[in-house]
């Protein structure tokens, strides 16, 4: 059960916070005389300074969350020597089409980052509809991070075939080529994308 505040539901005060309209519930609380004295005032203050405190908290875990340039360095189509076992037409509908849905995500993902940047509080209902969208892209992120994880180790076998070098050597070698940093930049988008979920859904799974 849920305890009230000057006659209304720590919930409902919660939710009204969080999605703008806190000004709406405080004007219907003062007209019916919900705010009827100084011990009533000091409960709502303080319960209002515990929200606003997790929403700070929220804001500060989303400035850490994002990387500085969210993974969007240089990606590229594979070379044709790359596509090993692929029928082409659809290998590369399959990658045009990854890479739009990516290049969408870099894009709503940048905007929220720059409105963060630019205004002290957010609204965390935006952020929870942003986490909602991007929940639907995750395939997609995980497919990127699969296929360049392959080109990676492809390019390991090579440098041991090529070399004759045991496997310790060719994996520090693999890790100057670009393969080697396509996937790490890949992984780490992956996880900055669902840091950024967990951050928008923490704590607010009842509004």
């Amino acid at each position: 059960m849920n305890n009230k505040i000057c006659g209304v539901e720590e919930k409902d005060i919660k939710s009204a916070f969080f999605k703008g309209k806190l000004n709406l519930l405080l004007n219907e609380m003062q007209a019916s005389g919900g705010i009827s004295s100084v011990d009533d005032a000091k409960k709502l203050k303080e319960y209002l300074e515990t929200l606003k405190k997790q929403n700070d908290s929220v804001i500060e875990e989303m400035k850490n969350g994002f990387s500085s340039d969210l993974g969007m360095d240089d990606i590229k189509p594979p070379s044709v020597d790359e596509l090993v076992g692929k029928e082409k037409e659809d290998f590369y509908i399959w990658l045009e089409q990854k890479d739009s849905v990516l290049n969408q995500v870099r894009s709503k993902m940048s905007a929220v980052r720059n409105k963060i940047s630019r205004e002290k509080e957010v609204n965390v209902k935006e952020l929870q509809d942003l986490a909602f969208d991007l929940s639907f892209y995750r395939n997609w992120i995980s497919q990127d991070v699969v296929y360049k994880r392959q080109l990676w180790k492809q390019r390991l076998t090579r440098i041991i075939d090529d070399y004759g070098v045991s496997r310790k050597e060719a994996e520090d070698r693999s890790e100057l080529t670009k393969e080697y940093r396509d996937y790490k930049l890949a992984s780490n988008f992956q996880e900055n994308i669902d840091d950024f979920i967990i951050s928008a859904r923490k704590g607010y799974t009842d509004l």
